[in-house]
């Protein structure tokens, strides 16, 4: 998997993984917590529909930027 690989790789360069969503009710779960974080990797197709209501809520609670041109 993946999400699997990516995270074995941020935490060989000592990056801790605060959580990982794999599906769309574990990521708004997450989320109703109120935690933040300082980067999220959203898959946009997790298994129980698009994920562009968790970006939206992201961009909602003030944690989404864009990347500069």
């Amino acid at each position: 998997m993946l999400a699997s690989t990516v995270m074995d790789a941020l935490a060989t360069r000592g990056i801790a993984v605060a959580a990982h969503a794999f599906d769309m009710p574990a990521a708004f779960a997450w989320l109703d917590q109120g935690l933040i974080t300082d980067v999220a990797l959203i898959d946009v197709m997790l298994p129980g529909g698009a994920a562009y209501p968790i970006v939206d809520r992201l961009k909602d609670a003030l944690i989404y930027s864009t990347h500069p041109a």
